[in-house]
Order: structure tokens, then C-alpha cells, then sequence
């Protein structure tokens, strides 16, 4: 039962962050998996696959009704983007848990810092803006 309401609570904070923030579910669902639920590193990003696929398409669903999609540009990055994840879901799984948890966590690290910089940078434009106006 506890499993079942922590994967409950990995859904909602997946799907409010993939939603709200526009950030993919699996930078909740990963690290919930492993650390939560004691999931081996590929085993939660294979699990997180599967729940975008599934989060994607309603997403993309609901974001063409509103006409926020360029197909034409999206058919363009398709098969880089294809043809890599394959390359990438196999290295994956020739890597050591550990080592895949590393790199997931450096990358998460990486937008979590680029994040950050983005939210310090539009704190301080709107003080710049009205400093310069009184000059």
C-alpha cells in the first residue's frame, strides 16, 4: 500500500511540474524511484519512459488544440531525436547504476543551476529597469 500512494505522489508531482513548469515528469519521477522506492537507476528511468509516453501524448493533445505546436519544426528535430534515444536507452543500459546516477545527477544539477541563474537574472532586470529610469 505504501508503494502504491508514493507512486500516487510521484504522479501528481510529476504531472503538476511537467505541466505547470513545462519540465519532463521524469525529473521527479526518477529520483522518486530510486530513492523512494529503492528502484535500480535504469529500471526508474525505464519506468519514467513508459509514464511519459503516456503524459506526452495528452500533452500534446492539449497543447495542438490551442495551436501551441509547430509540427513542421517538430518533424525536423523527430529524427535526431529518435535515432539518439535509441543510442542513449542502449548505453544506458551497458552503464553500472552507479554511473548512470551520476550522470542523471550531474545533468539534474546542471538545469537545476540554470534554473537558478534564470530566477536571479529576472529578480534583478526589473530593479535594473526602474534604477535606470531614475537616471
Amino acid at each position: 500500500m505504501e508503494e502504491v500512494l508514493i507512486g500516487l505522489g510521484l504522479g501528481l508531482g510529476g504531472g503538476v511540474a511537467a505541466g505547470l513548469l513545462g519540465i519532463g515528469g521524469g525529473a521527479v519521477f526518477i529520483p522518486g524511484l530510486v530513492f523512494l522506492l529503492d528502484r535500480e537507476q535504469s529500471v526508474a528511468q525505464g519506468i519514467s519512459l513508459t509514464v511519459i509516453v503516456a503524459t506526452a501524448a495528452v500533452a500534446l493533445w492539449k497543447h495542438s488544440r490551442h495551436d501551441n505546436v509547430d509540427f513542421r519544426v517538430a518533424l525536423w528535430i523527430m529524427p535526431s531525436a529518435v535515432v539518439l534515444s535509441v543510442a542513449g536507452a542502449l548505453l544506458a543500459t551497458q552503464l553500472d547504476g552507479d554511473v548512470l546516477r551520476r550522470i542523471f545527477g550531474g545533468m539534474a544539477l546542471i538545469v537545476a543551476l540554470r534554473f537558478l541563474y534564470q530566477a536571479v537574472l529576472a529578480m534583478r532586470l526589473p530593479s535594473t529597469a526602474s534604477e535606470d529610469a531614475e537616471l
